[in-house]
């Protein structure tokens, strides 16, 4: 049986994807997750693209996002927890080992929710330091021109 992943778990890969600057896709999507039902993915992924908060453009362009990955990560976790309370007729129906078995399992999901934000910004980090080593190099060779004489 295959593992069903939740709607959160689908838009933090697209979110992580595209703070990568990788492609949107489906199959992109689901290679990150390791599965995942492509109607799902594909649903998802036409509202990541159509809603406001959207870090893509119309012309695919990536923008930042106004919420950085500690942000997302929090609200994963509260939306997560507010999921996990379940109407009294709920709990009766599944049972104490059920609702521990429930607990479990999103505590799991929450945790690859987590891992991939963590992953996405590691990578910003990583981007971000190259740049910055770029832009030291590049002022230095200018420097160096400039106390030669030898000006543009």
């Amino acid at each position: 049986m295959s593992r069903q992943f939740t709607d959160g778990e689908i838009e933090a890969t697209i979110k992580a994807l595209a703070a990568e600057g990788a492609a949107l896709t489906r199959a992109s999507v689901r290679k990150r997750l390791g599965g995942g039902g492509s109607t799902r993915i594909s649903a998802l992924l036409k509202e990541h693209v159509a809603s406001a908060d959207s870090p893509t453009t119309r012309s695919g362009l990536v923008r930042t996002s106004p919420k950085g990955p500690a942000e997302e990560a929090q609200a994963v976790i509260n939306t997560s927890a507010a999921m996990r309370v379940l109407p009294p007729a709920a709990v009766h129906a599944a049972g104490g080992d059920r609702e521990a078995d429930g607990g479990i399992v999103q505590l799991q999901s929450e945790i690859r929710v987590l891992k991939i934000l963590l992953e996405s910004e590691r990578n910003a980090r990583r981007e971000e330091e190259a740049r910055y080593a770029r832009t030291i190099e590049a002022l230095q060779r200018e420097i160096e021109i400039a106390s030669r004489g030898g000006g543009a």
